[in-house]
C-alpha cells in the first residue's frame, strides 16, 4: 500500500498522464498543499474572466491561510455568479478575520465551528459600551444566550469536540465579564481542570478582572502577568495589571510598570497616506494614568505636577480634565473640583463617569439633599459599578447612628501635673433629620489627684447640629457637675469660606475646657475662641487663633496662637509633616489656685510621621510617631525647655469602625520648673 507521502509525489506524473484543464490541475494541486504552482494558474484564469476560476480562488486562498485574499476574490464576483459550494470556504475566510457573525450569515447555522466563532464575534461586541443603561447589556445577554445554545448542543452530540467546549467556554467568560457576573467567572475558573498557563491570555484577562473586581488583587495580578507574559505589547493587559498593583498597595511596582508604559509610547504617529503626524491618544492616557499613580498612593503634589498641564493642553478632552477634578478635590480644592466637573459636563453632557463624579463630590461636601434622588438613581441604572456602590454605601453609612469613645489616663509629677488623672468621653448622633440635622448626647467624666485631694468632674450634654456644604453649626446644653454644679451651654459654628480660608468660632457658657484644680476650688469660667486657617493644598497649613476666658474668680485669661504645618516628605504609605508652633498667654490675677503665669510664651518645633503599615480596602493598620521640643518663658520664673514624644497605632477594622490608641511622654514647664508626664489615650469611632 502507498504511503500518502507516495501518493503525492506521484501525484504530479498522474497529472501529467491524465491532463484535464489548466483549472482543474491547479485545484488539484491546491489540494494536496502546492499553492506555488496552483495560484498563478487560477490568477492568470481570473484575470481572464473565468469566472469559475474566480470562485476557486475563493477557496484555495483559503485553504492557504490568505483569508482576505479570499474575501477579496469572493467580492470581485458578480452575486449572480457566486456559486453556493464556495459559501462554506468564504464563511472560514470570514471567520479567520473575526468576522464569525458574517461567517455564520454567510454559511448558516449547523457547523459548530464556525458557529463558536460567531459566539467568540459577539462576545467581542460586548466590550463595545451603550450609554443607554437599559441597554448596555443588551449584547452580553445575547452573546451569552447564543453560547449557551451552542454548549448544550456541543456536550449533547454523540462525540463531543473538546476544543470546541473549550473555547466556548472561555468566551462565555469574556461575555460574563461584559455583564459583570464576576462570581460566576471566579467558580467556574476554580473548578477548571487546566492550570491558568494553559489558558490563552484573553481568557487570562478576563478572570484577572473578574478577581479584581471581588477584591482579590493578588490573584488577579498573577493572572495578569502570566497573560501579559504571552501577550508583552497588549497595552489593556498592561493597565489591568497596573490596577491590580495599585490595589495591591504595590506602589513601586504600580509606577515603575505604568512609567515605563509611557517612556514606550510614542508622542505621535504618521499614517503613510498622511504628511502630519497625529498625536498618540494611548500617550495621553498613560500619562493621565502616570499622574493618577500618585494620586492612589496619596502623592498629591506629585499627582498634581503631572496631570494639571496636561489637562491645561487639552480643554477639550473630559476624561483628562474629569480626573484633574479629582486630584483637585484630594488637595483641599472642592470648589474648584466641582467647577471644574460642570465644565466639563457641558463638553459631554451624557457621561456617566463625571455626572458620577459630581454626584460623589457634591455628597462629600455634605450637599446630602441634592444628591439623594442622584445617588437613588445612579443605584437603579448601574447597581454593578463599584463607585456606585461605595456611593450607596457612603449614604446608607450617613443614615446610621453614630458613636465616639474616648478615654485618657495621666500621670505626672509636679503641682501643675496631677499625680494621676483620668478622663473619659462619649458622644452619640442620631441619623440626620431631613438630611441637614443631627441630634446629639454625649457624656463627659473626669477626675485628677491634686495636692489639695480629688476633683471629679460630670458632663452629660444634648445637642443639636446643622450642617449643609460648607457650614455647621453646633448649639448644646447640659449640665456641669464637679464641687459646684451648674448649667453649661456650648455653640459653636465652622465655615469653610473658600477652597483655601476656614474659620471657626466657639462661645461657652461654664466651660468644662477650664482646669480641674479650679474645679476644686468651686470656681466656672466662660469662653469665647476663634480660630482662622489657611491651606493653600494638603501640604501646608497656617492656623491662627484666641481664645478669652473669664473665671469666676476675676481672672481675665487671652490666649493667641499659630501653627504652622508643612509636608516635608510624602511618598507611598509614608509622610513627614514639620510643625512649628507659637503661643502666648496672659492672666489678669496672680495667686489663682489654678496655673495662671501672668505673661507665659511658648515656641517649638516638632516632626510627626505617618507611616501605613497595611492597607487593604477599607481596613487598615498606621502608625504614627511625633517628636516635639518647645521653649517656654514665664514672666518671673525665666525660660526653659520642655519636650515631648509620642507614638500611636490606627486600626481601621472597617468603613464603619475605627479604633486609635497613642501614648505620649515628656516634660513640660510650669512656673520655672520641668514636671515629667505620660499620657495614653484610646479611643474608638464607629457607626452601627
Amino acid at each position: 500500500m502507498p504511503t500518502t507521502r507516495h501518493l503525492l509525489l506521484l501525484f504530479p506524473l498522474a497529472l501529467g498522464l491524465v491532463r484535464a484543464d489548466p483549472r482543474t490541475d491547479a485545484v488539484q494541486l491546491a489540494r494536496v498543499g502546492d499553492f506555488g504552482r496552483a495560484l498563478p494558474v487560477l490568477e492568470q484564469l481570473a484575470a481572464g474572466g473565468d469566472a469559475t476560476a474566480q470562485a476557486d480562488l475563493v477557496a484555495v486562498y483559503t485553504w492557504a491561510g490568505r483569508p482576505a485574499d479570499a474575501l477579496a476574490a469572493w467580492s470581485a464576483l458578480p452575486p449572480d455568479a457566486r456559486p453556493g459550494w464556495v459559501q462554506t470556504d468564504v464563511a472560514r475566510a470570514l471567520a479567520d478575520l473575526g468576522g464569525g457573525l458574517g461567517a455564520r450569515a454567510v454559511a448558516g447555522a449547523g457547523d459548530p465551528a464556525l458557529d463558536a466563532a460567531a459566539g467568540a464575534s459577539l462576545t467581542r461586541l460586548t466590550t463595545v459600551g451603550d450609554r443607554d443603561p437599559a441597554q448596555r447589556f443588551a449584547t452580553a445577554d445575547r452573546a451569552l444566550a447564543d453560547l449557551g445554545r451552542q454548549l448544550v448542543a456541543a456536550r449533547a452530540r454523540p462525540e463531543p469536540d473538546g476544543g470546541i467546549i473549550r473555547r466556548l467556554t472561555l468566551d462565555r467568560w469574556v461575555a460574563l465579564r461584559a455583564r459583570v457576573r464576576m462570581a460566576e467567572i471566579a467558580a467556574e475558573f476554580s473548578r477548571w481542570p487546566e492550570p491558568a498557563t494553559a489558558l490563552p491570555p484573553y481568557a487570562l484577562a478576563a478572570v484577572g478582572d473578574a478577581l479584581l473586581y471581588l477584591e482579590k488583587p493578588e490573584q488577579a495580578r498573577e493572572l495578569y502577568r502570566e497573560a501579559r507574559r504571552r501577550d508583552p505589547d497588549n497595552l489593556e493587559l498592561a493597565q489591568s495589571l497596573f490596577y491590580a498593583e495599585v490595589e495591591c498597595e504595590d506602589f513601586a511596582a504600580a509606577y515603575a510598570l505604568v512609567d515605563a508604559l509611557d517612556a514606550a509610547q510614542p508622542a505621535g504617529f504618521t499614517y503613510t497616506t498622511e504628511a502630519a503626524p497625529r498625536d498618540n491618544p494611548d500617550k495621553l492616557g498613560l500619562a493621565v494614568t502616570a499622574a493618577l499613580a500618585r494620586y492612589y498612593a496619596d502623592e498629591l503634589a506629585s499627582a498634581w505636577r503631572r496631570i494639571e498641564p496636561l489637562a491645561r493642553a487639552a480643554p477639550g478632552n473630559g476624561y483628562v480634565r474629569r480626573e484633574s477634578a479629582a486630584v483637585m478635590a484630594a488637595r483641599g480644592w472642592p470648589r474648584r473640583a466641582l467647577t471644574e466637573l460642570a465644565r466639563v459636563e457641558t463638553l459631554d453632557p451624557g457621561e456617566t463617569a463625571t455626572h458620577l463624579a459630581r454626584t460623589e463630590l457634591l455628597f462629600a461636601t455634605r450637599q446630602y439633599a441634592a444628591t439623594d434622588d442622584a445617588i437613588t438613581a445612579l443605584g437603579a441604572a448601574y447597581p454593578e459599578n463599584k463607585a456606585v456602590q461605595r456611593l450607596l454605601r457612603n449614604r446608607e453609612l450617613l443614615g446610621r447612628p453614630e458613636f465616639y469613645l474616648s478615654y485618657e489616663h495621666e500621670n505626672g509629677g509636679g503641682p501643675d501635673l496631677s499625680g494621676g488623672s483620668w478622663g473619659a468621653q462619649a458622644e452619640l448622633w442620631a441619623p440626620p433629620l431631613a438630611h441637614e440635622w443631627r441630634l446629639m448626647a454625649g457624656y463627659t467624666a473626669a477626675q485628677a489627684a491634686i495636692p489639695e485631694g480629688e476633683v471629679d468632674l460630670a458632663v452629660p450634654v444634648a445637642g443639636l447640629e446643622w450642617r449643609r456644604g460648607f457650614v455647621d453649626l453646633l448649639a448644646q446644653a447640659g449640665r456641669l457637675e464637679s464641687t459646684r454644679d451648674s448649667t453649661h451651654a456650648r455653640l459653636r459654628g465652622r465655615w469653610q469660606a473658600t477652597d483655601t480660608w476656614s474659620a471657626e468660632v466657639t462661645a461657652a457658657a461654664h466651660t468644662p475646657d477650664l482646669p480641674l484644680r479650679a474645679l476644686h476650688y468651686g470656681l466656672t469660667a466662660d469662653s469665647l475662641a476663634a480660630s482662622l486657617g489657611w491651606a493653600p493644598h494638603e501640604s501646608r497649613r497656617l492656623t491662627v487663633g484666641g481664645q478669652a476666658t473669664r473665671f469666676s474668680s476675676g481672672n481675665r485669661r487671652t490666649e493667641g496662637s499659630a501653627t504652622w504645618r508643612e509636608r516635608l516628605y510624602e511618598r507611598p504609605h509614608l509622610d513627614l509633616d514639620l510643625l512649628l508652633d507659637a503661643s502666648v498667654q496672659t492672666n489678669s490675677r496672680s495667686g489663682e489656685p489654678y496655673y495662671a503665669p501672668a505673661r507665659a510664651w511658648d515656641g517649638g518645633v516638632g516632626l510627626e510621621a505617618n507611616h501605613v503599615i497595611h492597607r487593604r480596602y477599607r481596613t487598615a493598620w498606621v502608625q504614627e510617631a511625633s517628636l516635639h521640643l518647645g521653649r517656654r518663658a514665664e514672666r518671673g520664673f525665666g525660660a526653659g525647655t520642655g519636650w515631648s514624644a509620642g507614638y500611636g497605632l490606627r486600626r481601621d477594622f472597617s468603613d464603619a469602625l475605627a479604633g486609635h490608641v497613642t501614648i505620649t511622654t515628656g516634660s513640660a514647664r510650669y512656673d520655672g520648673a520641668n514636671e515629667r508626664f505620660t499620657r495614653w489615650e484610646l479611643s474608638l469611632h464607629g457607626r452601627f
